[in-house]
This record gives structure tokens, C-alpha cells and sequence, in this order.
């Protein structure tokens, strides 16, 4: 059990109990930039720990045998020494799963000395990652290792005791319930990791599935009985590298403060957006400072309710404020996000820039594209224009040089999509306790309104894009997004601008990168809003929600629509039947009426977002709020229609 206090009637967590982010998505990696901004949030939320895994840095993963380069190591050290001058531990993380052989003495020397040039940049934390991996060994390994465990604890501990038996964490392949061969109380793999791995080595868990809905008590006390340690948590329910159309914005929950003295940390694996991931660190932050509650109900997983119950569904009113017996009192998700909402709207009203880019021309229609830096290991500085509506792939570039590193190509890793496969023994064959259903990877993507949701009204209304990703954002057709044999990714558009007034011709400057502020001096804004407010983010963050649930406002807009849609017979001339009534007929078009206001509502909630000065968040939100607003209009119109269509 971590080292706890109990001061007041509140949980004091020491710096033993880790709580914080770990960057272990697939997808672009967050930018040096954004993780110091991180760890300034850290050190004000009470989050002490990150762990450095973003699975498509090539020297994290693909290529971690590869020393980091002088101009590197001055970043990184620098990177580690600002996450100490915020309280916030560095835990620095390999994965060398994908091609290491364990009995080859060379590759255990080349972990070594790559952990140990780490550590001379002041690093004093590490971890060892075998997640998404082949579980087969290779013939030099089965003939020096009883298993694959065994492989993998003997490395771990030589590499631990070779730097000194520092803070260490290990992800074992088999990292969840849902993936124990054949359950975690018979798995011979966790037995051994259990038994074999050094006592003070953290091991990884994300509970009963890769995204788990509800972590329990009596979940953890039976994996710390086979792995006979706490684990710690690295939780996936923010995550949303499975799935570039959802992000991914409500509290914490589904996880009683019950489970703190049966672990030894909690850290959120949050959405690939970095700015959309202030309410899951601030409601986490929140959760670890409330006192731990041994209710049945809370150990079993809290209280479900809908996070904006108290939200009025209509525009008009004014919302309550919230208690705050979330900080020091028992935690209360509701309590938790109100808390979080208010200290994200002085985020969003603070100024910030997004890094407006180059001007291109596509067709009649010109765009703006960030000019973002792609971060390939965690200071590489070459810039490159990739769009904010999809994932880039991983295309890593020499520091010095800014050329492209030639690749060769190395066996097939398991993406998220491919490591979640729905087909896989592992993913179906049982079903946890908790009574969790499918991952929310595995979810049809037009549930009903009564089942888990996989994604909002976007989904509903069957407004699918071309080419898999978020959106598509200009109206133009356009063509998708996709990777050169070159591995470059193409030049693509994120947001449509009004250019009235500019001259667009081949030989104006502005299709070349041009400084910021004379660019915004020279385009006109589509339309001016005012600021954003509290109900707007409420109203956003009920849209996205969790990834089991939407919020009751965007439950309630599909409700509403199937009812109107369902009874149009009612206002129709040539289907009313004589059962239908001069109410009936008022009742349908008061309804619509309403809906048609909580519509705008939502629209007026968008145009006030992309106004935000904040224009970091709004350049990482912009794809989602954008598709969010065309969803919604699309409903209102198509209700509208069907008021008039019979008149």
C-alpha cells in the first residue's frame, strides 16, 4: 500500500503514489512547447508524475537502440530539468518489444547505455514497455528462457539493478484483464511477472480492458494478488488515438477514490489533442485530492449519473454554480467538472497562439495550414506543414541535417486500431465482472440512443467524411489525405478563410509563408461572436463526453430529433390520420420550434469557440467543433423541412 496521510479527513498522496499523464498514444506526439505548458498545468493541478511514450517516436520505439544526438540530449535535458522545477517527475520509457532478442548480450548493452545516457541528462526515473507486442520468442530466446516472461522480468531487472535501482516501471504484455491468457488469476505470463520481477518495479494496468469503463476494488486486489504488488494505472479513458473522429472532454469517473490505498499511481493516457485534455487532468487532479470513501457504491465504481444533469436544455437560464465537496471531500464527478470548467474558461479567454502558417491556393479556395513542428523524437525541430484534421504518420527527420531518415521496413507493429481488433480471442472470449460490454473501439459507429455511444450527433446523422479522419473542412472536394511513397505528408486544408479584399494571385507573397500578423491584418474574420462563456464549454463538453456515454444535451437533441422525425405524419397532410388532432399538430410544432432554438444554440456555441483567443485550443478543437456544427444544422434544417414540406 503507497504511504498515505490522513489530515483533516483528507487523503494526502506522498510523492511515492504517482498521479498524472503518460504521452503513450499513438499518433503525433505532443511538441516541446506543449510539454512544458504540461507541466506548468501539473505543478498547479498537484500532478507529480509524466511518463515520456509517445508510440510514434522512432527512438522510443522503432528505433531505440539509436543514442540521441548532441543537439537532442541539449533538449531533453533541458525538457527533464523544467519538469523538476515543477515538481513533476520524468519517467523517461523504452519500448524495445518490437524487435529486442533477450539472450542477445548486445541488445541488453544497448538498453543500457541508451537509458544510461538518459540518465546523465538528469533523468531518475525510467520505465520498460512490452505493450502491443508479438508474444513469440525468437529460436535464441527459447533456448535460453523458460517464457516469455521469463525474457522479459530477466532483462527488466538487469536494467534495473545497472542504474542503481531507480524509480521503475514496467508494462507487461499482457497489460489488462481482457487480455490475461487465460484470466489473471491461471495467466502463467502474469504469475511469472508477479513472482520474478523485482519488488520494487511498478507494473502497468488498465484494468479489466484496454479502455476500461469501471475499475473496481475487487479488480485491483485480484491483479495485486497475482502480480503481488499495487499496480499502477495507466488509463485509457480519455484516450482517443483509436479514433480521430472523437475527442474526448468529461471528467473523471468511474473509478472510486476506494482504489487509492490499493495502488501505487494513476496516470491518464489522454486525447493525441494536447489542449483538449485540461478536464482530464483537472478532474484526475481532483479525484486524487478527495478522501478516499469506502462505500459500496463508490467501490463499485461511483455514481453514474449524467455529468450535466443539473444543465438546463435550453439556452435561456443561467447556470448554477456548483460546490466545490469535490477538493477535500468526497469526490463527486458533477462537483469535479464544474471545478474544471471554470478554471478552462480562463484558458480559453487567455491569448495564445496557434502558429498561423503558409497560405495555400487549392482550386477557387484558399486555406491556411499550420506550420507545426513534428515531433518525431521529443526535440526534433524541423518544421512541416501536416493538417490538424489527421494524424500524420511517422516520418522522422534528421536534427541536423532536415532530411528525411530512410526507413527500412520493420515488422508489423500493432497499431491501436490492429491491437484492438474485435476479432482477437482475447477481446471477445469473456467479459469482465463489471459487466463492461465491447471496447469502445469495437462499437458499431451508429449505436442507438439507449446503448454506448461511439461518437456525437455526427454519427447520428450519418455526416461520415471521406478518407477515415475527422473531417473534411473545405467545401471544394478535395483529395484525402494521404502518404507519398516518399512517406511526406501531403499538403492538406484545415479551415476555410474569408480572403475578400486579398489578392490571391500566383504572384502575391501570401502564397508564401508570411509573417503572422501581416497575414491577420489582411484576412476578414467570417463573422465576429462574443466571448466564449461557462454554458458554452458545458454544452461542448457534453457533446464529448466518455467514451460510453454522450451528455444528456446531446442525448437529448437525437431524442428529440427521432421524435419529431417519427411523428412528421402529424403535420402531414397527405399521411395525417383521423387520430391526429389540432394539438397533436401544435404539440409537434412547439416541439420544433424548441429544437429548432437548441439547435442554434449549439451553432452559436461554435462561433463563439472559433473566436476564442485562445487559438491553440481552437486549432486543435476546430476539427471537431466544425463537424459538430455542420451535424447540427444539418438536423435543424432537416426538421424545418419536415414542418413545411405538407403546409
Amino acid at each position: 500500500m503507497p504511504p498515505m496521510a490522513n489530515v483533516n479527513g483528507n487523503v494526502v498522496c506522498s510523492n511515492r503514489f504517482l498521479r498524472g499523464v503518460v504521452e503513450g498514444f499513438y499518433g503525433k506526439p505532443w511538441t516541446t512547447d506543449q510539454r512544458r505548458e504540461l507541466f506548468r498545468r501539473m505543478n498547479k493541478m498537484g500532478l507529480n508524475t509524466y511518463l515520456y511514450a509517445p508510440k510514434d517516436d522512432y527512438k522510443h520505439r522503432a528505433y531505440w537502440r539509436d543514442l540521441y544526438s548532441v543537439e537532442e540530449a541539449e533538449h531533453l535535458t533541458s525538457l527533464i530539468a523544467e519538469a523538476s522545477e515543477s515538481s513533476v517527475t520524468f519517467v523517461y520509457a523504452l519500448s524495445p518489444g518490437l524487435d529486442i532478442t533477450f539472450s542477445s548480450a548486445k541488445d541488453v548493452t544497448f538498453l543500457k547505455r541508451k537509458l544510461e545516457q538518459v540518465s546523465h541528462f538528469g533523468c531518475k526515473a525510467f520505465a520498460l514497455l512490452f505493450d502491443d507486442i508479438e508474444t513469440d520468442m525468437c529460436i535464441a530466446d527459447k533456448e535460453v528462457f523458460q517464457s516469455f516472461a521469463h525474457a522479459q522480468v530477466s532483462v527488466t531487472n538487469e536494467v534495473y539493478q545497472h542504474l542503481g535501482q531507480p524509480t521503475f516501471l514496467f508494462c507487461p504484455t499482457e497489460y489488462c484483464e481482457s487480455r490475461a491468457v487465460p484470466d489473471i488469476e491461471t495467466s502463467q505470463y502474469l504469475t511469472t511477472v508477479g513472482s520474478k520481477l523485482l519488488p520494487d518495479i511498478d507494473v502497468l494496468w488498465t484494468g479489466p480492458r484496454v479502455v476500461s469503463k469501471i475499475i473496481s476494488v475487487e479488480h485491483i486486489q485480484k491483479v495485486t494478488k497475482t502480480i503481488k504488488r499495487p499496480p499502477v494505472i495507466w488509463d485509457n479513458i480519455h484516450a482517443n488515438d483509436y479514433d480521430h473522429k472523437r475527442v474526448f472532454l468529461g471528467p473523471y469517473d468511474g473509478r472510486s477514490t476506494a482504489l487509492m490505498p490499493h495502488l501505487h499511481g494513476v496516470l491518464t493516457n489522454p486525447n493525441c489533442e494536447f489542449e483538449s485534455n485540461f478536464m482530464a487532468l483537472h478532474t484526475l487532479a481532483t479525484w486524487s485530492k478527495s478522501t478516499v470513501d469506502v462505500t459500496k457504491k463508490e467501490a463499485e465504481g461511483g455514481d453514474n449519473s449524467a455529468v450535466t444533469s443539473d444543465i438546463k436544455l435550453e439556452t435561456e437560464g443561467v447556470i448554477e454554480d456548483s460546490t466545490t465537496k469535490s477538493e477535500g471531500g468526497l469526490y463527486d464527478r458533477n462537483a469535479a467538472l464544474k471545478l474544471a470548467l471554470k478554471d478552462w474558461l480562463e484558458e480559453i479567454k487567455t491569448p495564445k497562439s496557434g502558429g498561423m502558417g503558409v497560405i495555400k491556393r487549392s482550386g477557387n479556395v484558399s486555406v491556411i495550414t499550420d506550420s507545426v513542428t513534428t515531433v518525431n523524437t521529443c526535440i526534433t525541430m524541423t518544421p512541416t506543414t501536416t493538417s490538424s484534421c489527421t494524424q500524420p504518420v511517422m516520418c522522422p527527420v534528421n536534427t541536423l541535417t532536415g532530411e528525411p531518415i530512410d526507413i527500412p521496413k520493420l515488422p508489423s507493429s500493432p497499431s491501436t486500431d490492429s491491437a484492438f481488433d474485435s476479432t482477437s480471442a482475447s477481446s471477445t472470449s469473456k467479459d469482465s465482472e463489471d459487466g463492461e460490454g465491447l471496447e469502445p473501439m469495437d462499437i458499431s459507429s451508429s449505436p442507438a440512443v439507449s446503448s454506448t455511444p461511439s461518437s456525437v450527433l455526427s454519427e447520428s446523422t450519418s455526416c461520415k467524411q471521406e478518407g477515415g479522419g475527422v473531417a473534411k473542412k473545405v467545401v471544394d472536394a478535395q483529395p484525402s489525405t494521404s502518404t507519398t511513397t516518399e512517406g511526406k505528408v501531403p499538403e492538406t486544408e484545415t479551415m476555410q478563410i474569408d480572403y475578400e479584399g486579398v489578392d490571391m494571385s500566383p504572384s502575391n507573397p501570401l502564397e508564401m509563408q508570411t509573417d503572422t500578423e501581416e497575414i491577420k491584418s489582411r484576412i476578414s474574420p467570417l463573422y465576429t461572436a462574443q466571448p466564449v462563456t461557462y454554458d458554452d464549454l458545458a454544452m461542448l463538453v457534453d457533446f464529448f463526453y466518455l467514451p460510453f456515454e454522450h451528455g444528456p444535451f446531446g442525448v437529448h437533441l437525437i431524442e428529440e430529433f427521432i421524435w419529431l422525425k417519427t411523428n412528421s405524419r402529424i403535420v402531414s397532410k397527405c399521411k395525417r390520420t383521423l387520430r391526429s388532432t389540432a394539438e397533436d399538430v401544435k404539440e409537434w410544432h412547439e416541439r420544433s420550434e424548441k429544437y429548432d432554438k437548441s439547435c442554434q444554440s449549439v451553432m452559436d456555441m461554435v462561433n463563439r469557440m472559433l473566436n476564442a483567443p485562445n487559438r491553440a485550443a481552437v486549432y486543435e478543437l476546430f476539427p471537431y467543433v466544425y463537424e459538430l456544427k455542420g451535424a447540427v444544422a444539418l438536423l435543424k434544417s432537416f426538421v424545418k423541412w419536415l414542418g413545411r414540406q405538407w403546409l
